[in-house]
């Protein structure tokens, strides 16, 4: 069923989805949008942020719906297909009919160079003449049947199915785990994991129900094994198309506390240094004559001491008090 090539898909699109949106977001903004339809605009202007995150948003969109259209247009051919038999119209004449044209068509003695095309087609025609075999591809893939030489019945190759399952799960869990511990796709991780166990539950619907309920909505000419493939490119895309446009329309609120301490602290670190600055500045003439040096330090420890004992002396703090008030009424 192409777990490997899932778990591969998934992180191809992790590396191309961490560029591609916002450099083509950026190209089309400077090209074409900002020269062609708001010249005006400041790129300061809230407006043209705006227009940023519309036009980005249309970008991740596109490339979304390119992304799974690729994806199932990248997978190889069904047997149905190659037998030029319909899904949805299955005839086992029909079958018989398309097997013994194509067979003589592609035959090795006919067409030496279609060896490997004419091993396929007589493959396509076992599996779909028999209808165990023929549910058996639909649900689970032509790997599970070529894999498990000694399944026997339905149930066996579902246990088979289900080990390559737990792969791609368990997988994505770990990926995933590690993208958030990375400090990437933060946003909307519970509804990501969330998505990823209703993936889960639908895919289990799929194998064991009957019918395909989504035969009639999402490629109808191809398998249920195939459209669980593009259900996981799917949910690839769309978990990491979230995690691009979620923050853009809404970024995580700030704490506003931490924010106005940061910004005292910063106050407090850029008066701290104007005060070197003047205190350098101050006391520069006395820095190459050491006995003025040493008479300014005399004097400040002098001048240390007597605030501390005018500090310890309520007589001589009213004593300071009663000089100063005469002194202010000189200067009156």
């Amino acid at each position: 069923m192409g777990k490997s090539d899932s778990i591969k898909g998934f992180v191809s699109s992790i590396l191309l989805w961490s560029y591609l949106p916002r450099y083509a977001t950026n190209w089309i903004m400077q090209l074409l949008v900002t020269p062609l339809l708001f010249k005006h605009l400041h790129p300061n202007d809230p407006r043209h942020r705006r227009n940023w995150k519309l036009v980005f948003s249309l970008v991740v969109g596109s490339y979304l719906l390119y992304t799974v259209l690729q994806t199932e247009h990248d997978l190889p051919p069904n047997f149905y297909t190659l037998m030029q038999t319909p899904l949805s119209r299955f005839n086992a004449k029909q079958l018989k009919t398309n097997y013994k044209a194509l067979s003589l068509a592609y035959h090795p003695d006919k067409n030496p160079g279609f060896n490997d095309y004419y091993v396929v087609i007589v493959k396509a025609y076992e599996v779909l003449k028999d209808s165990k075999l023929r549910a058996i591809y639909d649900k689970f893939g032509i790997d599970v049947i070529t894999s498990c030489t000694t399944c026997k019945t339905e149930r066996d190759y579902m246990y088979r199915a289900f080990s390559s399952l737990f792969q791609f799960y368990f997988g994505t869990s770990v990926f995933l785990v590690l993208y958030s511990l990375l400090g990437q796709g933060g946003f909307g991780s519970y509804w990501r994991y969330l998505s990823l166990l209703s993936v889960f539950a639908v895919e289990l619907i799929l194998l064991v129900s009957a019918h395909d309920t989504l035969a009639k909505f999402l490629f109808p000419s191809r398998t249920t094994a195939e459209r669980i493939t593009i259900l996981h490119q799917l949910f690839v895309v769309v978990s990491i198309a979230v995690a691009q446009v979620g923050p853009v329309w809404f970024p995580p609120k700030e704490d506003i506390s931490n924010r106005r301490f940061a910004e005292l602290d910063q106050f407090m670190n850029m008066n701290a240094g104007e005060a070197q600055l003047g205190f350098a500045s101050a006391f520069a003439p006395f820095r190459d004559d050491s006995k003025l040096a040493g008479l300014l330090q005399r004097r400040m420890e002098k001048a240390v001491v007597d605030a501390g004992l005018l500090e310890l002396n309520p007589a001589l703090q009213e004593r300071r008090n009663a000089w100063r008030n005469a002194k202010l009424k000189k200067q009156e």
